[in-house]
C-alpha cells in the first residue's frame, strides 16, 4: 500500500515540477529576440495553483487494489489483499519555492500529513482473517533542489539535492483478530518509515529524469506557413536571480527552403524590474523584421489587380484607360478604351521601427501599370514607387488586444514611363486620401474588434499594459484562472449592432456618472476615470505645446475625454432588425399555439354548428311562421317555396 500511495504522489508532482522548471528560467542571451520574464509573485501564484492541483489530484484519483504474499515461518505462505484504499485527510503544511542563484530551484515541503484508510484481509493455511487498516504519515519534510542548465539550444534539468524525512508513521488495525498483530504494528511502522526516507529521494531523481526527456524533445521551432518557421531557440545558459526569472528566445523567422541569416542583428534590450506584475513579455522589432523579410524573399508581397471587383466601390480609378487619363494623358491617346492590371508589390523589404508609444511601419512598395489591348496578354506602361508610413497604437480592450492604424505620409514617385513623363502630385493625393478616408477606416474596423489574449494551462491575463519603448514592445500583466462570463439583455444586443468599442469601452454607464448625447455632448465626468501610464504620460505631454502632438495622440487625448464623435453619435443602428426579427418570431410561435390547440385541445364542433343542422332548423323557423310582419317568415315565399325577390 505504500508503493501505491508513492507512486500516485509522485506521478501528481511531474507536472507541477514542469511548471516550476519552465518557469524558473532565465537565459543570458547578448541579443535574444524575444525575451519573458516571470517575477517572485507569478512564481509564488504558480505554487499556489501548483500545490492546489497536487491535493486535488490526490484526493479525487482512485487507488487500484493491492495483493501480495510473503513467507512465514513454520505456517507457509500468507497472501494478503488491501482493497478500498482512500485518502481521507490531505495536509501538505507550508511550501516555497525559491530562486537560487547559479540556476537552481528550491522546492520546500510540509511538515505534510497524510491519512489513509482500506480494508485488509489475509489467508495463511487454513486461517482468514479480515480487518480494516488506518495508516497515518506525520511530520513529512521534503526540501529539493533542481540545477537547470543548457544542452545545445535546450533546456537541461538535473537532480541537486534532495532531502525527505517522515516524522511519525502509525498503523492502526481495527476487527478480525486485530488484536493478534497490535504487536506487530510498530515494527511495520518503522519499517514504512524507513522505506519512505530511503526511496523518496530515488523517485523524485526519476521523474527529473522523465523531465529531462520531455525539454529534450520539445522542438526548437514552430511551423506557421509552408514557407516560414520561427526559432525559438534558448540563446545561452539558464540563469536565475532572486527576484525574477527570465526567458530568453532568439526569436528568428527564417525559410526552411533555404535559411539565409538576417543582415541585421537583433540589438540588447533589458526587461525592467517590476515585481508588482507576475509577467513582463518583451519582442524586439528585429522579430517582425526577420518575418518581412522572410516574406520578401519568398514573393508572398505582391498582390495583382485584374478586374474592377477587388477596388473599393467608393475609389473614383477604375482599371480602364479612360480612369487614368487626367494623370496620363498619353495612356488614353495610344490605348483608348483599354482594360488595365496593376501589380502592387514590395520593392524592399517593409520595416517597422518602434517609437516610445507607437509603431512605425515603413513599406517600400511599387505600382506596375499594364495595359491588356487583347483582354489577356500584357504590356508594361509605367511604374510607379510607392513609400507608405503608417503609425500603428496597440491598446488592450477587455480581453482582447486591439490595433489602430494611422497614415502617416503615401508618397508617389514615377520610376519608369513608356507614354511619356506625367506628373503624380493628383495621384498622390487621390491615394492618401483615399487611404485616410476608406481603405484604413475600413481595415480600423476590423483590427479594433481585437483579438483574444492568449491564455496558458486555462490560465488568462489580467490588468495587461503595453508599454512600447525604442526597439521594444513591453507587455506587462497578472494572470488570473480563466473564468468565462456571459449575458443577455438590451445592453448586450446594442452593443452586438453598435459601431464598435474603445480601449475605455467598461467604463460606461452604469458604472460611472459619464453620459454623453448629442444635446449634452460635454458631460461634467471625463470618459475614462482610470487612465494607464501611457495616458498619464500622453496628458501630461497635453500640458505642452499641441505642435509637437501628432495626429494619432491628439485623437487619443479625444478618446480619454469623449466616448464617441457626433458622426458615431449619428450613426444609425441595426438595432431596428433585432426588434423586427423578435416581433416576427413571436407572430410565428403565436400561430403554431394556434395550430395546435385547434388539432390536440380543442374539441370537435358541436352538432348544432354542422351545415345540415342549421338548414333544417331554419326550414321548422319558417315552417312555424315566425314573426311574419317583419321577420324571416315575411322574406318567405310560401307558394313558391323560395326568398322573395
Amino acid at each position: 500500500m505504500f508503493n501505491l500511495f508513492h507512486n500516485k504522489v509522485w506521478r501528481s508532482l511531474k507536472m507541477l515540477w514542469l511548471l516550476l522548471v519552465l518557469l524558473g528560467v532565465q537565459t543570458e542571451a547578448v541579443t535574444p529576440g524575444i525575451k519573458v520574464k516571470i517575477t517572485k509573485k507569478g512564481l509564488d501564484y504558480g505554487k499556489q495553483v501548483g500545490m492546489e492541483f497536487l491535493k486535488s489530484t490526490m484526493l479525487h484519483t482512485p487507488i487500484p487494489d493491492y495483493q501480495s504474499s510473503y513467507s512465514v515461518p513454520i505456517m507457509g505462505s500468507m497472501k494478503y489483499e488491501v482493497t478500498g484504499i482512500q485518502l481521507q485527510n490531505i495536509s501538505l503544511g507550508g511550501s516555497s519555492v525559491d530562486f537560487v542563484p547559479d540556476s537552481k530551484l528550491s522546492l520546500s515541503l510540509g511538515p505534510a500529513d497524510v491519512e489513509i484508510h482500506a480494508n485488509w484481509s489475509m489467508r495463511v493455511s487454513f486461517i482468514r482473517d479480515k480487518a480494516k487498516i488506518k495508516l497515518s504519515l506525520r511530520g513529512m519534510m521534503l526540501n529539493v533542489v533542481v540545477e537547470v542548465s543548457r544542452n545545445a539550444s535546450k533546456l537541461s534539468v538535473s537532480l541537486g539535492n534532495c532531502s525527505f524525512h517522515t516524522e511519525h508513521v502509525d498503523v492502526t488495525l481495527s476487527g478480525g483478530i486485530s488484536w493478534l498483530y497490535k504487536g506487530f504494528t510498530r515494527t511495520a511502522s518503522d519499517s514504512i518509515r524507513q522505506k519512505l526516507d530511503s526511496t523518496m529521494c530515488k523517485e523524485i531523481g526519476k521523474s527529473v529524469g522523465s523531465l529531462e526527456r520531455i525539454l529534450q524533445n520539445i522542438p526548437e521551432y514552430s511551423h506557421i506557413s509552408s514557407f516560414i518557421y520561427l526559432d525559438h531557440s534558448i540563446e545561452a545558459t539558464p540563469l536565475i536571480t532572486e527576484q525574477s526569472i527570465e526567458v530568453a528566445f532568439k526569436g528568428d523567422f527564417y525559410n526552411p527552403a533555404g535559411h539565409q541569416e538576417d543582415p541585421d542583428s537583433p540589438a540588447p534590450f533589458s526587461l525592467p524590474e517590476q515585481n508588482d506584475r507576475m509577467l513582463l513579455l518583451g519582442v524586439s522589432e528585429f522579430v517582425p523584421n526577420s518575418a518581412a523579410l522572410v516574406y520578401y524573399r519568398a514573393g508572398a508581397l505582391s498582390w495583382n489587380l485584374t478586374d474592377d471587383s477587388k477596388i473599393p466601390e467608393h475609389f473614383p480609378i477604375r482599371l480602364n484607360t479612360q480612369s487614368f487619363a487626367p494623370f496620363a494623358p498619353e495612356l488614353q491617346k495610344r490605348f483608348p478604351n483599354t482594360p488595365m492590371a496593376l501589380k502592387i508589390f514590395a520593392r524592399l523589404p517593409p520595416r517597422l521601427h518602434t517609437q516610445v508609444g507607437s509603431l512605425q511601419l515603413l513599406f517600400p512598395g511599387a505600382v506596375q501599370a499594364f495595359v491588356r489591348p487583347n483582354g489577356s496578354s500584357e504590356v508594361p506602361v509605367f511604374l510607379l514607387h510607392a513609400d507608405t508610413n503608417v503609425t500603428a497604437q496597440i491598446f488592450v480592450s477587455g480581453k482582447n488586444i486591439s490595433v489602430n492604424l494611422t497614415l502617416t505620409n503615401c508618397n508617389l514617385t514615377l520610376a519608369h514611363s513608356e507614354v511619356g513623363a506625367f506628373s503624380v502630385n493628383k495621384l498622390e493625393t487621390l491615394l492618401n486620401t483615399s487611404l485616410k478616408t476608406v481603405i484604413l477606416p475600413q481595415i480600423n474596423r476590423k483590427l479594433n474588434e481585437g483579438y483574444p489574449l492568449p491564455t496558458l494551462f486555462k490560465i488568462s491575463l489580467k490588468d495587461v499594459v503595453i508599454n512600447i519603448q525604442e526597439m521594444l514592445v513591453l507587455p506587462r500583466s497578472s494572470w488570473v484562472p480563466l473564468v468565462r462570463r456571459g449575458g443577455f439583455g438590451v445592453q448586450s444586443i446594442r452593443q452586438a449592432h453598435g459601431s464598435g468599442d474603445t480601449a475605455c469601452s467598461r467604463k460606461m454607464p452604469p458604472y460611472t456618472k459619464y453620459h454623453a448625447e448629442r444635446n449634452y455632448p460635454m458631460p461634467d465626468e471625463p470618459f475614462c476615470s482610470e487612465l494607464s501610464p501611457q495616458q498619464r504620460a500622453l496628458k501630461e505631454k497635453e500640458k505642452g505645446s499641441w505642435k509637437q502632438l501628432t495626429e494619432a495622440e491628439k485623437v487619443a487625448l479625444y478618446r480619454i475625454q469623449f466616448h464617441q464623435t457626433f458622426a458615431e453619435m449619428n450613426r444609425p443602428s441595426n438595432e431596428w432588425k433585432t426588434v423586427l426579427g423578435g416581433v416576427f418570431f413571436f407572430f410565428g410561435f403565436t400561430g403554431l399555439l394556434i395550430w395546435w390547440q385547434r388539432l390536440y385541445v380543442f374539441r370537435e364542433k358541436p352538432i348544432t354548428l354542422s351545415e345540415d343542422w342549421k338548414s333544417k332548423q331554419l326550414q321548422r323557423v319558417l315552417d312555424m311562421k315566425g314573426n311574419p310582419i317583419q321577420g324571416l317568415a315575411s322574406r318567405w315565399d310560401y307558394a313558391q317555396k323560395e326568398w322573395k325577390k
